[in-house]
């Protein structure tokens, strides 16, 4: 997704990409403008990118949570093939199963997150009333006709519904995929047996146990 929000390693803030005209390029970087990080010696631009809304920053990192789980569940099944002792197969298991619990609750915040998307938390009213703290979109598209808010606000909530919305569209077929994964590592760990005991390669027991084969071998042809 071209327009996945994401929190830049430089600045530690959440950006959201947006679509530039063509042909265009930061003017700051351009002409070497841009301010020196005294410690790494880099300039972090954000061109073409706006700050994330809550809702983008947490959809985007749902999205990011549910690729990392399937990527663990998937690790889980090679743990368990290669498990030595039942512990370390429960431990396996029961990691995933924590995680995959995880992801269900996190699904039931979609829908209070995508309400929140189009919606603004007014500068300097935290300790105001709700109804004056928190702006839907359409009232802010009101202040923004009567010139009370500049017209970036109502830019910025219909980006973040747009954004959110996508996201949110992607999440069932990662959810699927994390199900699935979670299924093979239950199969894994319910066809799972300890491995069997390596014998002693030293040559006098592997000549004692080759005669111990062969007198039961004899005996048996008997």
């Amino acid at each position: 997704m071209e327009n996945m929000p994401f929190k830049c390693p430089k600045c530690g803030n959440w950006h959201t990409p947006i679509p530039m005209p063509e042909d265009t390029m930061c003017r700051s970087c351009a002409e070497g403008r841009h301010a020196v990080n005294a410690k790494t010696g880099l300039y972090d631009c954000h061109w073409g990118h706006m700050t994330s809304t809550p809702s983008e920053i947490r959809m985007a990192t749902f999205h990011a949570f549910l690729q990392s789980v399937q990527g663990k569940a998937q690790g889980a099944v090679s743990i368990i093939e290669k498990a030595t002792s039942e512990e370390a197969v429960g431990g396996a298991l029961s990691e995933v199963e924590t995680l995959l619990a995880q992801v269900e609750r996190d699904m039931a915040e979609i829908p209070t997150i995508l309400r929140w998307a189009g919606v603004k938390e007014m500068p300097g009213r935290r300790d105001a009333d709700a109804e004056d703290r928190f702006k839907s979109i359409e009232a802010i598209e009101a202040l923004a006709k009567n010139r009370r808010r500049p017209q970036s606000d109502v830019d910025v909530l219909h980006r973040s519904v747009r954004t959110c919305t996508m996201l949110a569209d992607e999440i069932p077929t990662l959810v699927s995929g994390v199900r699935m994964s979670v299924s093979h590592v239950r199969r894994a760990a319910e066809s799972w047996r300890a491995p069997e005991p390596i014998y002693s390669q030293n040559p006098a027991a592997v000549k004692a146990r080759e005669a111990r084969n062969k007198k039961r071998e004899l005996v048996g042809a008997k």
